[in-house]
């Protein structure tokens, strides 16, 4: 009862915003403009065409959002009046897609407002998650171990919204897909709370595919070729049929990965771009394993050149070793010359001739 106040709540406040931001003119007029739709709009058609009870496709939801009457329409709709295979296919969309963050990252008012009233109609806003996980060191039920100031509970609300942003800004999606350059080592625990916050719905979808595509079929390889497995898509779906392949993948050590597996990984990323899989694959969960196993590589590679620096340049050990053996050497010279200068001891005595 609980849950179906707070959905209504939601839905309510979303009506309104909705309502009182975008006319029906702006709606029209924004999508008739719109030439080449990317992955959030495609998703947010796929939305609306599953709560108006049609055939996911572009061409019905422009149908829908393009009619005079849709906002009475979409106005009536309630979340008892979707029944349950409608909101669970719109929820893990939204989910797969992070649909409500990504919208609002568009800076479009349309589109945000959107998605967020469909969010709310199938009781997504209920169960909002960030996309990346804060790393484990950004735990903010305990401030003052953490670094955080301890200080009221707003700005704690404020330092954990900061945390979150900057641990969003180190996923690929918020960079520029320019060539690529080594990824700081500051990224790994950041892909590896990414990783563990992969819902086991994507996992799944992962793992039912048949025949997976040249992206797909390279992360997974990719993927096994970090977890010491067979490059194949067989191994790829064995592993991803783990229970705890979330928590698999995350506690990989990078710096025990061999020169083999990282030569092979890169060239995968050569030949795949798996850089660019990372920055515009649909697939959140494809996406942050790419991520991932980027990391894992750069991560290794720079470990690897720490030691090698440490190897080449022992300079400052050895100077001090030989500036104490030179004091050792002279004091041992010093010895020898005075054991050959010293005087031969006396002889000993003769002894007394025994008594007849």
């Amino acid at each position: 009862e609980e849950v179906a106040k707070e959905t209504a709540s939601l839905l309510r406040d979303a009506q309104l915003q909705l309502l009182s931001n975008a006319t029906i003119d702006d709606i029209q007029d924004f999508f008739d403009g719109v030439v080449k739709p990317g992955r959030v709009l495609i998703t947010l058609a796929g939305c609306v065409c599953v709560v108006f009870g049609q055939h996911p496709s572009w061409g019905n939801a422009m149908r829908i959002l393009m009619a005079p009457d849709f906002y009475d329409v979409a106005m009536a709709l309630t979340p008892d009046s979707l029944d349950r295979k409608q909101r669970s296919t719109c929820r893990r969309l939204i989910a797969q897609h992070q649909l409500v963050d990504n919208a609002v990252r568009t800076k479009n008012v349309v589109i945000a407002l959107l998605a967020r009233w469909v969010a709310a109609l199938v009781g997504s806003l209920n169960e909002e998650r960030p996309q990346t996980p804060p790393p484990p060191t950004a735990v903010v039920e305990e401030p003052s171990e953490r670094g955080f100031p301890s200080t009221g509970s707003s700005e704690r609300h404020e330092t954990a919204a900061a945390t979150q942003q900057d641990a969003n800004a180190y996923f690929p999606m918020h960079r520029e897909l320019t060539d690529r350059h080594q990824l700081p080592r500051e990224d790994l625990p950041y892909a590896q709370a990414a990783v563990r916050g992969l819902y086991n719905e994507e996992i799944k979808e992962l793992r039912a595919v048949r025949k997976p595509d040249n992206s797909l079929a390279a992360v997974a390889a990719a993927v096994c070729i970090v977890c010491g497995e067979k490059p194949s898509w067989k191994s790829a779906q064995s592993l991803l049929s783990s229970a705890d392949v979330q928590q698999r993948l995350a506690a990989i050590d990078p710096s025990t990965l061999s020169s083999r597996q990282v030569k092979v990984i890169t060239n995968l990323d050569k030949q795949m771009n798996l850089w660019a899989v990372a920055h515009s694959d649909a697939r959140r969960s494809v996406r942050t394993m790419a991520w991932w196993v980027l990391v894992c590589k750069d991560f290794h590679a720079a470990a690897a050149a720490a030691v090698n620096t440490a190897v080449r340049d022992p300079a400052a050990p050895s100077a001090s070793k030989e500036s104490e053996a030179e004091p050792q050497t002279e004091s041992k010279r010093s010895a020898n010359a005075e054991e050959k200068t010293a005087p031969a001891p006396a002889p000993a005595p003769a002894p007394a001739p025994a008594p007849a």
